[in-house]
């Protein structure tokens, strides 16, 4: 089960109209009832990162919270999709000096959203911080102006960075970002990294 809630005070205030401590509460019971159930919890803390620049002891108690209801993933996302590479590698850090501080031994995965162009570089920022669970989509379809694109981070993590995925058929990758334009009704970007058909080709720019 991924579930969502609410990390960013402006909006438990505004949007659910509760209380810092209510909000806390409905995290807890939450992730508790799904494990209670048997799920595998993955907890997305939505507005992360626009929630810990306003209020970052909240934030934290959100994740902490969150991690002592035994979720099995607790999820940064930055909804908003405007953080930095350098915001995220700032914030990814202090996170993960709390979570040692604490002893909470969670797993941390990442969940970016495009909106400046950032989603991929924001998300391999994470990884070399040790985030293990990354929030892809195929051709970084999504809301808005889409997610980090699965296209895009795969090959980044396998051939740049030699990261071994032994279940991933890299030479399948172009079929599947065809496939899922097909099924999207989209036409495909011919400038996409890695998949797009002019990626890589000699006749371009000055050619």
């Amino acid at each position: 089960a991924c579930i969502f809630g609410k990390t960013w005070l402006h909006h438990v205030e505004m949007q659910l109209k509760a209380t810092p401590k209510e909000n806390l509460e409905a995290i807890e019971d939450s992730v508790r009832f799904l494990k209670n159930n048997k799920f595998v919890v993955f907890y997305d803390l939505e507005h992360f990162f626009d929630g810990f620049k306003h209020d970052k002891e909240y934030a934290l108690e959100c994740l902490r919270v969150a991690a002592k209801a035994n979720a099995d993933c607790l999820v940064l996302c930055d909804t908003n999709g405007g953080c930095l590479p350098d915001e995220v590698r700032n914030i990814v850090t202090e996170v993960k000096n709390f979570m040692k501080k604490n002893k909470i031994k969670t797993e941390l995965g990442i969940h970016m959203h495009n909106d400046s162009g950032f989603a991929t570089a924001n998300t391999i920022e994470a990884v070399k911080l040790g985030v293990a669970q990354l929030h892809l989509t195929a051709n970084g379809f999504g809301e808005r102006a889409g997610n980090a694109d699965l296209c895009q981070v795969v090959p980044i993590l396998m051939l740049k960075m030699g990261v071994k995925l032994p279940k991933i058929k890299l030479d399948k990758l172009t079929d599947l970002s065809r496939v899922v334009y097909i099924l999207a009704n989209t036409k495909p970007n011919p400038s996409q990294p890695y998949v797009g058909k002019n990626a890589f080709s000699h006749k371009g720019g000055i050619h």
